[in-house]
């Protein structure tokens, strides 16, 4: 990494948003340490938290007239020193932060170690005080695990939050994804870890890798973006997926539920596992001979953002400098036409909105037919190396698994689906025929009764 550098979305004189980029540290950056991760201060979008290798994060201000200034260093663990194969003995031992998420209230920041501790601490760019921020952990992981879930830790993410309590994603080296729930434990502050960890769900990603490629073999780094309220992506070695989260609908609603509906609520919580789709394969689509599965090597993508919703996708910056855009289905297509009309209908009151939430409850149409299209694999958009196309063995085998994919996953799906609106369509037809003979009835007998 030559410099540490960010885009602005402001000018500098609080003037209209303007483009442009700021230097971070150059020569501290660059010679000193590493950047493992940089993101904005959840609640200031003039200041920047950048997580460096010798255990601190630190905060800049951006928006200064002189230029961006560090007003702030939060130190996470001791800093390492010694050296131990080319490594420090801290990173060695996974003693070094790897990432942080802010939590979803923005109170808070946790920050996950390689071995796979996770610390809390406060963040509050309003703060005067001199003093360090208590760091709180590691916090407890329950049910507890031999390996503490993973001793090669990579990435860390938060979803939820507001009604219910939050979602925490913690992503390993080996591709397995862990689903915790964060939950106050009751004690204060100054006694011990106000929150812990509770594993509710494992999700380990199927990625094709070179075998012949042994240090690709057993670790690859992962990275995590939310997306939406329900989904976040998985940016790998392989490709992309997406992971989308059916808990996180229904802790809501067990949280608001009351006494009579908490059990039922809490059983909808497990109707349904999490589900994984693959979206971009950037592995094994090269010209090397390897068969399928492994032929031109890796070729990680370089970037991913996400844009915003309704209509979300993932903008993934492959390492020939190609943007390529996928769209994130939609989990919920209720929940979506729910919000569409209370959008169109700004007026409903609060009883007209809780009555459409629990009519949601009910088997509708569209269920149905989600029921119908919902899939048990995806067919992921190869990302071909133009300089290095695939020979045409490695072309008949993709061509031949995509299409079979394709007709056994998609289009028998789509056309039982097809057929499920069109019985759909011709009932409505007929009840809407029937109405009108009715309509037409009432209103002659209503004529001969004035008469």
């Amino acid at each position: 990494m030559d410099e540490c550098a960010v885009f602005s979305p402001f000018s500098a004189d609080n003037g209209p948003p303007a483009q442009g980029s700021h230097t971070l540290d150059e020569r501290f950056l660059y010679s000193q340490t590493e950047v493992r991760r940089v993101q904005w201060h959840p609640t200031s979008f003039s200041h920047l938290l950048v997580l460096v290798s010798d255990n601190t994060i630190r905060l800049y201000n951006i928006a200064l007239r002189s230029g961006p200034k560090v007003v702030r260093i939060f130190t996470i663990g001791p800093k390492p020193c010694s050296l131990l194969a080319g490594k420090t003995i801290l990173d060695s031992l996974g003693d070094t932060g790897v990432d942080f998420t802010p939590t979803p209230d923005s109170d808070h920041l946790l920050i996950l170690k390689g071995n796979g501790d996770v610390y809390m601490m406060e963040c509050d760019v309003e703060t005067k005080s001199p003093q360090q921020p208590k760091l709180s952990g590691p916090l407890a992981m329950y049910p507890p695990a031999d390996d503490n879930y993973g001793t090669e830790s990579c990435s860390i993410v938060a979803m939820g939050g507001g009604d219910a309590p939050p979602l925490v994603v913690v992503a390993t080296c080996s591709a397995a994804l862990y689903h915790c729930l964060l939950l106050p434990t009751g004690i204060d502050k100054e006694e011990g870890d106000t929150h812990a960890l509770y594993v509710v769900e494992a999700v380990e990603l199927n990625i094709m890798l070179d075998p012949a490629d042994e240090g690709l073999q057993y670790s690859y780094p992962v990275h995590l973006y939310p997306c939406t309220s329900n989904t976040y992506a998985c940016v790998h070695a392989g490709g992309v997926h997406t992971v989308t989260l059916p808990i996180l609908g229904h802790l809501k609603d067990y949280a608001l539920a009351d006494e009579s509906e908490s059990e039922t609520a809490l059983s909808a919580m497990w109707s349904k596992p999490s589900a994984a789709h693959h979206l971009v394969c950037t592995w094994g689509v090269g010209g090397g001979g390897g068969g399928a599965g492994g032929g031109g090597g890796a070729r990680p993508p370089r970037g991913a953002v996400v844009t915003s919703p309704p209509l979300a996708r993932v903008l993934l910056l492959c390492a020939d400098a190609t943007l390529l855009p996928r769209i994130i289905e939609p989990y919920d297509l209720e929940e979506q036409l729910y919000k569409e009309l209370q959008l169109k209908n700004p007026s409903l009151e609060q009883d007209d909105l809780n009555s459409l939430l629990k009519e949601r409850q009910k088997l509708s149409f569209t269920g149905i037919v989600q029921e119908i299209l919902s899939r048990e694999m995806s067919q992921p958009i190869l990302n071909l190396d133009k300089h290095d196309p695939p020979d045409p063995k490695e072309t008949l085998q993709f061509l031949s698994a995509a299409t079979l994919k394709l007709r056994t996953e998609y289009m028998c799906r789509q056309q039982r689906a097809m057929e499920a609106i069109q019985r759909k369509l011709q009932a409505l037809h007929t009840l809407h025929q029937q109405h009108a003979t009715w309509l037409h009835n009432l209103q002659v007998l209503s004529t001969y009764t004035l008469y």
